[in-house]
Parts: C-alpha cells; sequence; structure tokens
C-alpha cells in the first residue's frame, strides 16, 4: 500500500509491478494513438452509445474541462464524461436533471479477460506486436515479498490491473465505455425520483461493481480534480477543488526542498504552489493567499498532486469567480471570508482547525475530522492551535 494509504478505512490494497520495461514503452506509442482517437468523438458530445453520449477526456486541460462543464449542464439527452475509472454524467428528467458522480470500485479484482479483449480490438493491425507484448504483462507472475524472507510467487489466472501497468487508464476507460453503454439501455424519460431508483436498479446488475452519488447541486459535480463554479459573468468555469489547495499548503519538513531554515523554505514553497495553482480559481480565498505569499520562485519546482500541476493549463482570462457558487459545494455559506481572515493571521507554525476546513476535505477527499486536544488552545485565538 501507499504510506498515506495505510489505515484507510475500507481502502484494499493494491499490487503494484515492475511489468517490464521493454514492454511498457513500446506500448505507449500505441497507447497515445488510441488516446487521441477516442478524444476527438463522433460528434461535439463524444461517442454516441444508444441512449447516451459519452465523452473522453484524456487530460485536465482547464479549457477543455470549462467547455465541457458548459455543455453538460442542461443537455438536450443523457451525457457523460470518462476519464479512467472516474467518470460523471447528467441525466435529463421530466422536472429538471440529475446531476451524478459514478466511481469503479476495485478495479483490479473486477475488470476481468473480456473488457482486456475488447481494448486489444482497438488497435491497428499494424501495432499487433507492441500491443500484444503490452496485454501480455497482465499475466506475469507478481512476486509478493515474505516477512522471513524470499517472497511468495503467485500467478494471475486472468488478466489483472497491476497499478503501474502502462494500459491501467485505457483498461478502465473501456470498463466505463461498456458500464454506460448497459446502464442506459432501455432508458426513457422520467421524473428525478424515477431515474434515480430506474439508475441504482441498473447498477446492481451492471458487468462491474461501481458506486453512483447523486448531487444536489451542480457545483458538487467533481472530475480530475475539479468542480464547475460560476463566474461573476453568469458562465461555468472549471475550477480546482479547494481540497486539493488546502491540503498542499501545511507540509512536513521532509517535503520541502531547498536548503535554510525550515520557515523561509516553507514560505517559499508556499509562494511557488501559490503561484502554481493559477488555475484554481479566482475567489476571495485564493486572492488571500496570492496577497500572503508573494515571495518570487525559488530554484525548484513544486512536484505535488502531479498531474494536475503537469497536466493542467492555465485559463486564459482570470475571471473572478462567485463566492457563493464556491461556497455551495462545501455547504459553507460565507466560509471563503471566514477562511480568508484565518490565513491571513495564521503564521509559521500555526495549525488552522475549523469545521468549514473539514467540510471541504470531507467532500473532496472523504476525510473524518480528528478531534485533538492541544495544550495551548487557551493561549491562541479560537479555531488556531499550534503543534
Amino acid at each position: 500500500m501507499k504510506p498515506l494509504e495505510l489505515g484507510k478505512y475500507g481502502k484494499p490494497g493494491r499490487t503494484i509491478a515492475d511489468a517490464g520495461i521493454n514492454a511498457s514503452l513500446a506500448g505507449l506509442v500505441p497507447l497515445k494513438e488510441n488516446k487521441k482517437i477516442l478524444a476527438c468523438g463522433e460528434n461535439p458530445n463524444g461517442w454516441r452509445l444508444g441512449n447516451v453520449d459519452i465523452a473522453y477526456v484524456p487530460t485536465a486541460n482547464l479549457d477543455e474541462l470549462t467547455a465541457m462543464y458548459r455543455r453538460m449542464y442542461m443537455p438536450l439527452g443523457c451525457c457523460v464524461a470518462v476519464s479512467g475509472d472516474d467518470s460523471w454524467g447528467t441525466i435529463p428528467c421530466l422536472d429538471g436533471y440529475l446531476y451524478f458522480k459514478l466511481d469503479l470500485s476495485q478495479c483490479d479484482t473486477t475488470i476481468l479477460e473480456p473488457t482486456f479483449d475488447v481494448g486489444k480490438a482497438h488497435f491497428s493491425i499494424e501495432r499487433k506486436k507492441e500491443v500484444a507484448s503490452l496485454y501480455r504483462q497482465t499475466k506475469s507472475v507478481a512476486l509478493i515479498r515474505r516477512q522471513s524472507g524470499g517472497f511468495y510467487r503467485i500467478k494471475p489466472i486472468e488478466p489483472y490491473l497491476y497499478s503501474g501497468w502502462a494500459g491501467t487508464s485505457k483498461t478502465g476507460t473501456d470498463a466505463s465505455f461498456i458500464l454506460y453503454s448497459y446502464l442506459f439501455e432501455g432508458w426513457v424519460i422520467r421524473r428525478r425520483s424515477a431515474t434515480q431508483v430506474w439508475f441504482q436498479e441498473r447498477l446492481l446488475r451492471a458487468p462491474y461493481v461501481a458506486e453512483a452519488v447523486f448531487v444536489g447541486c451542480y457545483e458538487k459535480v467533481d472530475f480530475l480534480k475539479t468542480f464547475p463554479a460560476l463566474g461573476v459573468d453568469g458562465e461555468w468555469y472549471a475550477t480546482l477543488c479547494l481540497g486539493v489547495l488546502l491540503r498542499t499548503l501545511g507540509q512536513k519538513s521532509y517535503d520541502l526542498p531547498g536548503r535554510g531554515s525550515l520557515e523561509d523554505r516553507a514560505y517559499c514553497f508556499n509562494a511557488a504552489l501559490i503561484q502554481a495553482f493559477k488555475h484554481s480559481g479566482n475567489h476571495c480565498l485564493y486572492r488571500c493567499l496570492l496577497k500572503k505569499f508573494m515571495a518570487p520562485r525559488m530554484s525548484f519546482d513544486v512536484h505535488l498532486e502531479g498531474y494536475v500541476l503537469r497536466e493542467m493549463t492555465m485559463l486564459s482570462d482570470s475571471v473572478e469567480l462567485l463566492d457563493t457558487s464556491v461556497e455551495r459545494r462545501y455547504d459553507i455559506d460565507g466560509g471563503l471570508q471566514v477562511l480568508s481572515s484565518y490565513y491571513e493571521a495564521a503564521g509559521f507554525g500555526f495549525v488552522l482547525s475549523n469545521h468549514f476546513i473539514d467540510q471541504i476535505l470531507i467532500e473532496d477527499y472523504g476525510a473524518k475530522p480528528i478531534k485533538n486536544i492541544f495544550p495551548l488552545d487557551s493561549i491562541l485565538p479560537p479555531q488556531m492551535v499550534i503543534r
């Protein structure tokens, strides 16, 4: 398990395998070709499969995600966006729209051989050799280290979705396409309550284990670490989830690059982080953090939430967002202004403990607040404690 996943409730361990370098590298070319073609779609909403349009989103490009959120707010038909095992969708109903998030559960143990066979069929005949080598890795022997020394050798009966295998994302996408083509078979427009019951019943008989969450407002949808928020111009914009931003501000000493005092390194790290997160959305909390951390970048770059920083492009115009729209996602009425005042006053070594922060981390990560009692509570202002 990843170190930070140890002890998480209901989090299954994952088998990470060095499946072999040569086949992995050779497979990257056909995989990239496949993603490029899949992202094109056959219409502006993606691919039409029965009663649903499925759009494949290969990377978290902010402009493309913004266009997606606007397109899927009030569509004419059922629309879904997919990236690996992560997806969300909109279902038109007689009394409005139903928005949902869906997650494929335990892909490594629930995606079996037929899905891999479907994936292999998506490549051209010229790529047969590279693709065969790539998919052969899913039947590689795994070596599990024994506490007493040596290894257990385990060979999968069917292809196994090793974490770290080059085709993991594509296979999750294939499974999502198959799942949605099944879920929307026989769909007819109903009222929202009836549609939700119908969808959950279909999910129980679906070919994969999946969990769907229906949300009450559009801002509660999230996809690739972003969610839709309204700008002052009344348009929807893809915005970085607040939990990603706040989670990365407090760092342990071993996470901080550079030399010098811990305080200076922490300040410069946060300054580099805030500058890198320009795409987080122009709301009052971001403007407060931007003002607080104005130091120029040091010689290091921020390597946190890797793909977010690497793949996301900045919005061409920094449109101011409605604070109320961001707050609707987290059910924190007036909370952004309160948090802004706390972050503005906090100094080095302070730990912010506030139910608004708890709400943000629960919404974005499913985190559970931990109640700690610190001996210095009586000295410091309420909601601010030092560790």
